[in-house]
């Protein structure tokens, strides 16, 4: 058996740093798609919501709540609302419900690049994923507030680097029409704007492949 791994971060790096990392981890840079969805007629909104890891009364008081507001907000101002959740889908589903136009799906069950191509309007937790998605079309993104101490300690480190909006408030006008600009990506060093992490990856895997053992 071998007596060794590699060890990958999915770290961006543009993050500042923040604790210690794996032992011998490599980043990999941004996970992003290689070739990115297009669609001219972009309407609606997409929530990338993740619970991963969230206590329970925390992410059923914020569905209850914030969410809820912001879903229906979200099909009075564009039309229509697609719920993205990695987990918890069923207190989701049951906050969203007096909001039967708003489409829940399971992330696992999804494709978040199809549904952030056709949206206008992106909202998302603060989690990698969601900044690769921004990241990778240059398009404008507001944040969720954060839940639980993975995420809080991450939206921490993006506000030292990116000025992005918040979405707590549904009556911010400005919140559903955002900016044509691509969003305050032009603001990240271009050494460190880095969106080759997948193939990097994968590269390594075809390189483990290929060695002795």
């Amino acid at each position: 058996s071998p007596e060794r791994a590699l060890v990958r971060v999915h770290r961006p790096g543009w993050l500042p740093p923040s604790g210690p990392g794996a032992r011998g981890a490599r980043p990999t840079g941004i996970l992003a798609p290689r070739r990115t969805g297009r669609n001219r007629t972009r309407s609606g909104t997409l929530v990338l919501l993740s619970l991963w890891g969230v206590p329970d009364a925390e992410a059923g008081t914020f569905a209850s709540g914030t969410l809820r507001g912001l879903a229906a907000a979200a099909l009075q101002r564009t039309g229509s609302c697609t719920v993205v959740a990695d987990t918890g889908l069923a207190s989701v589903r049951s906050a969203l419900a007096a909001n039967p136009g708003v489409r829940v799906l399971r992330a696992a069950e999804a494709d978040p690049d199809a549904l952030h191509a056709g949206a206008a309007v992106f909202l998302a937790s603060p989690v990698l994923g969601a900044l690769a998605l921004a990241q990778a079309r240059r398009a404008p993104l507001a944040l969720l507030p954060p839940l639980g101490d993975a995420q809080r300690d991450l939206a921490a480190q993006v506000a030292e680097v990116l000025p992005l909006p918040s979405a707590e408030d549904p009556a911010d006008p400005g919140l559903w029409a955002p900016p044509a600009a691509a969003g305050p990506w032009h603001l990240l060093d271009p050494a460190l704007d880095d969106l080759r992490g997948a193939q990097r990856v994968a590269r390594t895997l075809r390189q483990l492949a290929l060695a002795p053992l």
